[in-house]
């Protein structure tokens, strides 16, 4: 009992808590969403089990996007979770971790990317974390988005830093978080995230049961005054995601 209480302490404390995570933004081949799965949840796994067993890496999650479609422009996200970018650029690969050769290594890594295409990766630091639960919800709604330049943009992370609890109040979500993109590329369409998250193991069980309760901003509305948090960001893009693997 204690070793499962210690795992779902360090799951929630890694995810709240982890200053910095990589992120790799990848789009399925077609017919090639099995494969990737059947690869992160063995090879992938065991990888990110050692390098955190070994102090390298704080924690290991994997997002599945619920609709595959050309519209969607990520299908998989996975993270890595670092307290500081050093460990990032030391004891990553396959085969430093499995002891594999490197044909064994150039097969998984060419199977894998056979089956998805990178995106793009990023470098997020985070702002703001709540969380109602001892454990990760399984429902993750990303909200990607262009911050305004200037004064507006920073006050609008600040609110998130300042009035984060207010996002969960009475069970609107079961979960929320803020991150800032510290590292990304010149095509990257945003330069902030926001996750909603709700214990729903799907997206069709959320729509039928989440019933959205009022919250009161007045002190959010204060802080704002006459400004309004909706001009200081332009959504790039909204999906729902699914846990697929966490460590």
């Amino acid at each position: 009992m204690k070793k499962v209480f210690f795992l779902l302490f360090t799951l929630f404390f890694s995810f709240a808590y982890s200053q910095y995570a990589v992120l790799s933004l990848w789009k399925y081949e077609e017919g090639g969403r099995l494969q990737a799965r059947d690869i992160i949840l063995d090879e992938f796994k065991k990888v990110a089990q050692k390098r955190i067993t070994n102090g390298n890496l704080n924690g290991y999650h994997v997002w599945n996007s619920v609709v595959w479609s050309d519209t969607n422009q990520y299908d998989l996200i996975i993270a890595e979770l670092y307290d500081d970018l050093e460990s990032y650029y030391s004891n990553r690969g396959l085969q430093n971790n499995l002891n594999m050769g490197v044909w064994e290594t150039h097969k998984v890594w060419n199977d894998f990317l056979n089956s998805v295409d990178l995106v793009d990766r990023i470098i997020i630091k985070n702002e703001a974390f709540e969380n109602t639960k001892e454990y990760l919800p399984k429902l993750a709604k990303f909200n990607f988005y262009k911050k305004k330049r200037g004064d507006l943009g920073t006050k609008w992370v600040e609110t998130h830093k300042k009035f984060s609890k207010k996002f969960i109040e009475n069970q609107s979500r079961d979960a929320w978080g803020s991150w800032s993109v510290i590292h990304k590329s010149f095509l990257t369409p945003f330069d902030h995230m926001t996750i909603d998250l709700w214990d729903f193991s799907n997206e069709m069980e959320f729509i039928m049961n989440f019933k959205p309760k009022n919250v009161d901003y007045s002190s959010i509305q204060k802080f704002w005054g006459k400004q309004s948090p909706f001009e200081a960001r332009t959504p790039t893009e909204t999906a729902f995601f699914t846990q697929l693997l966490i460590l």
